[in-house]
């Protein structure tokens, strides 16, 4: 089984952070879906919480909106694909969401296809690019 890593955006500073995702206060991992949008978020930078001296522990507050999971995809130049990232495929643009329990590529300008939402699978990642993200770089999704 392999971890979940998740990025946010730091409360403090606004610069992405990596490591597992927390509810505050709770300290257990829970599906981001449960989470009210008031509620602060936090990465751990180890991945998981222990108090003991030789596993300290990293807590970063993090902005709600801007938390996405890494979908354990690599786009075409090795870079890791997260929720709310925007890629280019075939001269197509779209943003990746998790939805119905997977990974969607879902895009956002219509195309003589339409709009169109579809699974982001191993095959297609490796050819798409990750262009941008929806939080720095909103314009993008004005295409």
């Amino acid at each position: 089984m392999r971890d979940a890593v998740f990025r946010g955006k730091r409360l403090e500073t606004n610069e992405w952070v990596y490591g597992g995702l927390h509810k505050h206060q709770i300290f257990r991992a829970c599906p981001i879906e449960n989470f009210d949008s008031n509620e602060q978020l936090l990465i751990v930078n180890d991945g998981f919480i222990s108090n003991t001296t030789e596993n300290p522990v990293y807590v970063i507050p993090i902005k709600y909106s801007t938390a996405g999971q890494y979908t354990g995809l690599p786009d075409k130049n090795s870079k890791k694909i997260f929720e709310g990232d925007i890629i280019e495929y075939y001269g197509f643009y779209g943003y990746v969401l998790f939805e119905d329990g997977m990974f969607i590529m879902s895009g956002i300008a219509n195309t003589q296809f339409g709009k169109y939402k579809q699974p982001l699978c191993y095959h297609d990642s490796a050819e798409c690019e990750v262009i941008g993200n929806i939080h720095d770089n909103p314009e993008l999704l004005e295409v």
